[in-house]
């Protein structure tokens, strides 16, 4: 479905699963930068984002995430320009230099 979208330039967008889980995933590596191993914080942000990845692997082989300088790019769908959050991300990504990730079931 998105994938048809994305291939034939259509704007398509972004299911909440999976905007669900790149706000988790942002939650967990802000919380990994600013608290030690070990905290309390940091342990529940990472039990969330498996538990919300674990959820969407239910239901696909795999989940791929691309990253661009202020977008991302996740299963074939681009995330808006102009959500923050999501723009902070993918250039907290950039900036590390990760271009793409395939999470395996």
């Amino acid at each position: 479905m998105t994938h048809a979208h994305a291939a034939s330039g259509e704007s398509a967008a972004l299911s909440r699963d999976l905007a669900d889980f790149l706000i988790e995933l942002s939650i967990a590596l802000h919380k990994n930068a600013i608290y030690p191993q070990g905290h309390p914080l940091l342990g529940g942000a990472v039990d969330a984002l498996v538990l919300r990845l674990v959820r969407l692997l239910q239901d696909r082989t795999s989940l791929s995430l691309g990253v661009a300088r202020q977008q991302l790019v996740i299963e074939g769908v681009v995330t808006a320009a102009s959500n923050s959050l999501l723009r902070e991300l993918a250039q907290r990504l950039h900036r590390h230099h990760l271009g793409a990730v395939k999470f395996l079931r």
